[in-house]
């Protein structure tokens, strides 16, 4: 191709079809998409007029089998031979390759076979720096202009000198055409470029080649034209040729692609699995590696675990798919259904195939969360149900003077949607409060769904309302509300994160509207599982592993809202609700909690009933005081705890030495001292503290004498004390301080501290085992 045209003839145009797509100018392009550097490949172009034995014609050639050195880099080389051996262009060659990590294609120099004057023949040119073609990014007005040092033989009649050289190389995206007609047929997706290099020094200015290019994408060179002008005379079109060693059509088949197709998107932590087929979709020129890998093996796994992620395409057998095994994993965590997703990586000396972005095939999962909850199991709706609830704070306690309100499921059930649905009445504290006595109707079907069908408005709403430009009030009177249809508000197997959302319409009666009597209303409900609470405190002590789930319920007519409601409910299995935070603070912690209620005519229990708010009232002597505090104080600072009856120092105490006590737990000892004012005569102080029970009573005990005291208030502890692992005997003697000396016990006493004598080390429990329950 170089200086093809230097001895051209004139010759005619052959007219050329060129559709200008606005799309393709709008996306960028890649170079190496449009200027393929396959082993095996040439590309024939002859003149315009169709006769390949034109002395204008040429053909251009891949030479060896792969990048070769040349002038110490690694580049492909490319030779131009012309369809009439006398041409200056025979034989000529450049040297081609991509750098910056692949994204950019440039010439690294030339070689000149016959010696177009003033050059001499047979020399190889090097860059010290190839000449940029193109770009990965391209768009159409592209231009680039690379500088570069060289050194050229000048020929000065029978002498050659060394001359070094600027080379400038300048190359312009100037079209991208649609089509492109050329003897062999319409070639789609053209690429127009213009090149000129040149070679300046001191007295010579000279021009190595200058040329436009048409290059179709994953073809390469379809048409040449020397010069500037795309539609010169001088100009070559391709007749023929071949591509990495397959004849070149205006049709090349399938692009080079990868197809993934899972046979699902869903796994599951039950195992489920979702195949893959991976198949490539034209054939390559080098063996194809597909690597996939799970982002998330917690959630998805590939098996076989040995090599479970890598597929190798040989050459013979390159069309024969494989199949990849994606299988859910259970994490065992409470964390919903969790998307995951396959990446690929592509390894291939094929540039095309290895050119492919593997970011493009990233397939994503679902994991479905085995950890799931039933409603039906944790929403009562028996006739005779009570609930009772308390503002209550998980740390703090109960709050002074809290307000109140109840649930209760009414004897007489709602006929409605053909089912039988329970009535659940709220009666609040503030009987002026327009809720006081509102009533829902739920269901739970035999599918396990919970439905609400439609509420009771226990009083009168009123609503000034612009209708068509003039403000009316309006009232709509207290009346059951049906839905059309009924809401969705929880289901069998819901997962953390799920959602299920519903909507439905309704007649509403209002009073004050002209000529109106009844509005449709619109009425959405959405429920969102948020997770779930190991633990949660309630008046009646802790409930364990509570779904929390988030419900909300709108009712707007011509823009007004008529009724809003929801909260955030923390489920007790078998028990119902209990506890409800506002949407807005699904996690803070206070809330109205479930301070006492009615199941079947039983009083309703927490699983840890011995997990709850509790004021411990204890009696200090006056002098020193070895003092136990059987529970998990509020406000565990030693002014917090003993403030109220002392200012002295609280001294813990070790069985090595006592020292200032930083914060107080459950079940030490500590020594408190209550001087009584002067004057007056020794008196008992009363000391109030508030917490709650440890969650873990037991204590690691060594040999010896060891001081501590009762984790938890419900009643003395018995001795002797057992290991909690082998029920042996690991204490039977205690003695505690009655504000003058030591003397045993036979049993320790919640407050009091004491001096245990441990006869084998040993964990023990420094609570009754089993628990006394409260009344």
């Amino acid at each position: 191709m170089q200086q093809a045209a230097k001895t051209r003839a004139t010759a005619a145009l052959v007219c050329v079809a060129v559709g200008c797509c606005g799309c393709l100018f709008a996306q960028p392009v890649s170079i190496h998409d449009y200027f393929p550097l396959f082993p095996e490949s040439t590309w024939i172009l002859a003149d315009v007029d169709g006769d390949p034995a034109d002395d204008e014609g040429f053909a251009w050639a891949v030479q060896g089998s792969g990048p070769q050195s040349v002038g110490g880099h690694t580049a492909w080389v490319t030779e131009t031979d012309a369809a009439v051996s006398t041409n200056p262009a025979h034989g000529d060659r450049r040297f081609w390759n991509r750098f910056q990590g692949g994204e950019r294609l440039g010439c690294y120099g030339f070689y000149e076979k016959a010696g177009a004057l003033p050059l001499a023949a047979n020399q190889t040119v090097g860059f010290s720096q190839p000449v940029l073609l193109g770009t990965d990014g391209m768009e159409v007005g592209w231009q680039h202009t690379t500088t570069a040092s060289a050194t050229l033989q000048i020929g000065f009649g029978v002498f050659v000198i060394p001359v070094p050289v600027t080379v400038t190389g300048a190359v312009e995206l100037v079209r991208r055409l649609d089509e492109l007609d050329t003897p062999m047929g319409t070639f789609r997706d053209v690429l127009v470029l213009t090149v000129h290099v040149r070679a300046t020094a001191t007295g010579i200015d000279l021009e190595l080649w200058r040329e436009t290019l048409f290059l179709a994408r994953g073809v390469g060179l379809v048409r040449y034209a020397a010069g500037p002008d795309p539609w010169s005379s001088q100009a070559q079109a391709i007749c023929g040729g071949t591509l990495d060693g397959r004849p070149i059509s205006t049709d090349p088949g399938a692009e080079p692609a990868i197809r993934l197709t899972p046979d699902t998107t869903t796994t599951d932590e039950g195992g489920r699995t979702a195949t893959i087929r991976i198949e490539l979709a034209a054939p390559p020129t080098h063996p194809v590696t597909v690597l996939l890998a799970s982002d998330t093996p917690t959630e998805g796994a590939l098996t076989p675990p040995e090599h479970p992620g890598s597929f190798h395409f040989d050459l013979p057998a390159w069309d024969q798919p494989h199949t990849a095994l994606v299988t859910g994993v259970d994490d065992s965590a409470w964390d919903g259904h969790r998307e995951y997703h396959i990446t690929v990586a592509i390894v291939s000396d094929d540039p095309l195939y290895a050119a492919i972005d593997p970011a493009l095939l990233t397939l994503t999962f679902l994991n479905r969360d085995n950890e799931t909850i039933d409603i039906e199991d944790h929403f009562v709706l028996r006739p005779g149900t009570h609930w009772r609830y308390e503002r209550f704070h998980e740390v703090t306690g109960p709050v002074p003077d809290p307000p109140f309100f109840t649930w209760v499921i009414e004897d007489l059930p709602q006929w409605v949607h053909g089912a039988q649905a329970a009535r659940l009445r709220t009666d609040l504290e503030d009987t002026e409060n327009p809720l006081h006595g509102l009533v829902n109707f739920w269901s739970l079907d035999a599918d396990g769904q919970l439905l609400l069908h439609g509420i009771h408005i226990p009083s009168d709403i009123t609503r000034d309302v612009d209708y068509l430009g003039t403000i009316f009030t309006v009232t709509v009177p207290a009346q059951d509300i049906v839905f059309g249809t009924a809401l969705l508000a929880g289901t069998r197997g819901m997962a953390v994160h799920d959602i299920l959302h519903t909507e439905t319409t309704a007649d509403v009666t209002v009073h004050g509207l002209p000529f109106i009597s009844s509005l449709p209303v619109e009425i959405r409900a959405e429920t969102e599982f948020l997770g779930l609470r190991s633990r949660k405190r309630t008046p009646l002590g802790a409930f364990l592993d509570v779904p929390c789930l988030a419900f909300s319920l709108s009712i707007e007519a011509m823009g007004e809202s008529l009724q809003d409601q929801g909260g955030v409910w923390f489920l007790g299995r078998e028990v119902g609700v209990v506890c409800q935070n506002p949407l807005e603070a699904p996690e803070d912690p206070e809330g109205m909690a479930l301070s006492e209620g009615l199941l079947d005519g039983n009083a309703m229990a927490a699983e840890d009933p011995g997990d709850r708010f509790a004021r411990v009232a204890l009696h200090l002597d006056d002098g020193w005081n070895l003092v136990a505090i059987p529970v998990v104080p509020v406000d565990p600072s030693p002014m917090a705890v003993f403030g109220a009856v002392t200012t002295a120092t609280v001294w813990h105490v070790d069985r090595a030495a006592s020292r200032p006590a930083a914060f107080i737990e459950a079940g030490n000892a500590y020594w408190v001292r209550v001087d009584s004012p002067a004057g007056t005569a020794a008196r008992a102080a009363a000391l109030t503290v508030e917490g709650f029970p440890p969650l873990q009573p037991e204590r690691a005990l060594t040999r010896g004498w060891v001081p501590a005291g009762v984790a938890s208030a419900e009643a003395p502890l018995p001795l002797p004390l057992p290991a909690v692992d082998s029920g042996r005997v690991a204490c039977r003697i205690a003695w505690e301080w009655n504000g003058h000396a030591y003397c045993p016990v036979q049993a320790l006493t919640p407050g009091r501290g004491a001096w245990l004598f441990v006869e084998r080390a040993a964990t023990v429990r420094l609570a009754p085992n089993p628990p006394v329950l409260p009344e």
